[in-house]
């Protein structure tokens, strides 16, 4: 890694609309990626689990512009359909 490129490093928290379950996980990006437009962000967490969600809630962020680092919690839903984790997740 060199000192000038961006990391987000994303808290999860998947809820489920049966209420059966929640999931929390983080992610890592390289580059810096807005928590207000989640698409790369939605992209990475279906590519870590397999889950194809949509974003309920930004629960917080924060940008740290020294360290070049972007931190954000996001609340998902899987999309309808959506049971089951990847194999191996």
């Amino acid at each position: 890694m060199t000192e000038t490129e961006w990391h987000t490093r994303i808290d999860w928290l998947i809820v489920w609309d049966d209420d059966s379950r929640v999931l929390a996980l983080k992610t890592e990006l390289v580059g810096r990626v807005e928590p207000d437009k989640p698409g790369q962000a939605l992209a990475a967490l279906r590519k870590q689990t397999g889950i194809d969600a949509a974003v309920l809630r930004l629960s917080g962020a924060e940008t740290d512009e020294t360290a070049r680092i972007v931190r954000c919690t996001l609340v998902a839903a899987p999309r309808t359909g959506e049971t089951s984790l990847r194999k191996g997740h």
